[in-house]
C-alpha cells in the first residue's frame, strides 16, 4: 500500500500573510512518502510543502520544548527527529524525558517550558487526562501545543502527530493470526498475553485494544495485560511470570519497544521458541534481533523520528505565520488547514506504520535509509 498524497492545497488569503514561500529543498525530501513497505497505514491526509517567511524574521530566536515519555532507545530516535528539525529550521529545540514513566516529571517539564517563555511545546502525554489542565493553560496563554506519539484528545491541543494506535494494534493482531496459521495453531480457544507499558498512556491502551479486538473476534482468549510503567526490568519480570503462570499461552504481544524485547527474552530463556509467537511494536535493534534469530515473528514500526520532526515543524510554521499575521488563531488556521484534510474537525496528522517480518526486513531497511530515518540494526547479509 502507499501513503496517499493529495495535490490539493488550501488557498491562503494573501491579504492576511505578508509572505509565504516554499521551505527549503531539504524538507521537501524529508516529506517524500511515495514508496512505502508492504504494509502501511492508509489514512485520509495530505502532505504538502511547509511554509516559511521572508529573511527579516529571525528563526533562530524561536524556542520549542519537546517532551518525551521515557529515556529509552526508542526515544533516542524521537529526540533525534526533534533536534534535526531544529537544525534544519535553525531554531532552538530542547528535549526532555524522564528515566521511566513519570507523569509528575513530565508535567513539571511542561510548566518549566511555559515559565521560561518557550514559543511552543510538543508533548507526548503519559497521562492524557492529567495533561489536559497543563495543555489548556498553555493554549490560553497563547503558547501553541501539539501532541505526538501519545495524545490527549480531551485537551485543547492543536493537533496530534502519530499513527492510529488502534489500527496499529489491529495490525499486530492480524500478524499474530498469520503466524499461527503458518504454524497450524488454531486461534479459537487459545490464550494470548499482552505486555503493556502504561495503564494511562493512550497509545498503549489503544494498541492493546486493537490487538484484543482482532484476537477475540477470531475466538481467542486474551488475558489481562501486565503493566510495567515503562520499566524494562519490570517488563521482563512480568513477561516471565506471565509465561510460567499460563503455560498454555500460544502468543504474546508487546505494546512498546522494550515490551517486545522483554517478551522475546523470556520466551527464549524459558525454551518456548516455536511454541509461543511473539509480536512486537517498533523497529529498534532490540526488536529486529529477535526476528532475525527466529524468536519473534514480526513487529509494527511507527517511524518515531518523523513523529517528533513533524510536531516541531508544524509548531515552527505556526509561530512564523503568527509573526506576520499578528494573529495566532489565523496562523493556526493557515498552517493546519494546509496540512490536514478536514481541519478543524479532523486534528490528526498521520504518520504511516510498517508491518515488518523477516521476509521484508531488507526492504524496510532500504526504505528507512531513503527517508533518512536512523536505524540501529542490520538486515541479514547487510555489509
Amino acid at each position: 500500500m502507499r501513503f496517499r498524497m493529495s495535490g490539493e492545497k488550501k488557498k491562503i488569503n494573501l491579504s492576511l500573510v505578508v509572505s509565504v514561500v516554499i521551505i527549503i529543498v531539504l524538507l521537501a525530501a524529508l516529506l517524500y512518502y511515495a514508496t512505502m513497505p508492504p504494509k502501511v497505514e492508509v489514512v485520509p491526509t495530505t502532505i504538502v510543502s511547509t511554509t516559511t517567511v521572508t529573511p527579516e524574521v529571525k528563526p533562530h530566536e524561536i524556542k520549542i520544548g519537546v517532551i518525551g515519555k521515557s529515556l529509552s532507545p526508542w526515544w533516542t530516535i524521537a529526540k533525534a527527529g526533534a533536534e534535526y528539525a531544529g537544525k534544519v529550521l535553525k531554531i532552538h529545540v530542547d528535549f526532555f524525558a524522564p528515566t521511566k514513566e513519570d507523569v509528575p516529571a513530565q508535567l513539571d517539564a511542561f510548566d518549566s517550558y511555559l515559565a521560561k517563555g518557550y514559543d511552543a511545546i510538543a508533548f507526548a502525554c503519559s497521562d492524557p487526562k492529567a495533561s489536559v489542565v497543563y495543555i489548556n493553560k498553555a493554549i490560553e496563554k497563547g503558547v501553541p501545543v501539539i501532541t505526538y506519539n501519545s495524545d490527549s484528545p480531551e485537551s485543547k491541543r492543536l493537533c496530534f502527530v502519530g499513527i492510529s494506535d488502534y489500527e496499529g494494534g489491529r495490525a499486530a493482531g492480524e500478524l499474530m493470526i498469520k503466524a499461527l496459521q503458518e504454524k497450524g495453531i488454531p486461534v479459537k480457544g487459545s490464550k494470548f498475553g499482552i505486555g503493556q507499558g502504561s495503564a494511562t498512556a493512550l497509545n498503549a491502551i489503544e494498541r492493546a485494544r486493537g490487538f484484543m479486538d482482532v484476537i477475540k473476534a477470531a475466538g481467542g482468549i486474551v488475558l489481562e495485560p501486565v503493566i510495567d510503567k515503562e520499566d524494562p526490568e519490570k517488563a521482563f519480570e512480568l513477561a516471565t511470570t506471565l509465561l510460567t503462570t499460563h503455560p498454555d499461552i500460544v502468543g504474546v504481544f508487546g505494546t512498546y519497544s522494550y515490551n517486545g524485547k522483554a517478551l522475546s527474552a523470556a520466551v527464549k530463556q524459558l525454551g518456548l521458541v516455536n511454541k509461543v509467537v511473539v509480536i512486537q511494536f517498533d523497529t529498534l535493534k532490540q526488536n529486529i534481533d529477535p526476528i532475525v534469530e527466529g524468536v519473534s515473528y514480526g513487529t509494527i514500526g511507527q517511524r518515531q523520528f518523523f513523529q517528533a520532526f513533524h510536531a516541531v515543524r508544524l509548531l515552527y510554521n505556526i509561530i512564523v505565520n503568527k509573526m506576520y499575521t499578528n494573529d495566532l488563531n489565523k496562523a493556526i488556521e493557515i498552517v493546519l488547514q494546509s496540512e490536514i484534510i478536514g481541519y478543524p474537525e479532523n486534528k490528526w496528522y498521520p504518520i504511516g506504520f510498517d508491518e515488518v517480518t523477516i521476509h521484508n526486513l531488507k526492504d524496510v531497511a532500504l526504505l528507512y535509509d531513503k527517508l533518512g530515518m536512523p536505524r540501529d540494526w542490520k538486515y541479514p547479509g547487510e555489509p
